[in-house]
């Protein structure tokens, strides 16, 4: 499940007991909420480098040479790839594309069938041409969760990926700095926000005792 804005906004206005505009406009408010969220992101990923790690399968048609990187990509957190050739599921023993290899500048281009050099750029992998075949790409990657348009809109389109169980403490967050703009007192909310953080950086450390290897993911 996913918070909208709105439901965001609610509680922040809970949070600074007005329950309709006055001294805070609700696009002042959205921009706290979107601090609120890169703050809570950035904890977690400290806290657990995994939490945000996402699998995306793309399918590349013979003949051609470039392939889009997942839009919800993070910046260049990009983990591994793999290349499943002649395939369109991502099944059977892939090439695994060494990150290295993701940084190379094109040069003595293999023209002759599988791809052996890949290189990242421009939001793309780029490759030899496939020929005869149909090949398979499987991404692992980081991605967080998604700010907020700042426009005051709340529409079905401005629905980030917020989850439900991060929604207080981004709340809280944006109530503070809401608080200390007026330079209102915000120690009661300051001491619920370290609790509910504190909370959320237990939930997202792993607990299972059967612990995946890493070369099962990558």
């Amino acid at each position: 499940m996913s918070t909208s804005l709105s439901d965001l906004r609610t509680r922040v206005r809970d949070f600074i007991d007005e329950s309709t505009a006055a001294r805070w406009t609700n696009a002042e408010l959205n921009r706290y909420i979107n601090q609120g969220i890169y703050f809570v992101q950035g904890q977690i990923q400290q806290a657990s480098d995994t939490y945000f790690t996402r699998v995306e399968v793309a399918t590349a048609a013979a003949g051609t040479y470039e392939l889009g990187l997942p839009s919800d990509i993070w910046g260049n957190k990009l983990r591994s790839l793999q290349f499943y050739e002649q395939s369109t599921v991502a099944t059977g023993t892939p090439y695994r594309v060494e990150p290295g290899q993701m940084e190379w500048v094109y040069q003595n281009q293999d023209w002759s069938g599988t791809p052996l050099n890949y290189v990242l750029h421009a939001g793309y992998i780029k490759w030899a041409p496939l020929l005869q075949y149909t090949g398979t790409f499987r991404f692992v990657y980081q991605m967080k969760e998604s700010a907020f348009a700042t426009d005051g809109s709340d529409d079905s389109n401005n629905l980030a990926q917020i989850a439900d169980e991060h929604a207080d403490v981004i709340a809280l967050y944006a109530a503070i700095l809401a608080k200390q703009k007026v330079n209102a007192d915000y120690r009661m909310l300051s001491d619920l926000f370290k609790t509910r953080l504190d909370q959320v950086m237990f939930d997202v450390q792993s607990t299972d005792p059967i612990v995946i290897p890493q070369v099962a993911i990558d």
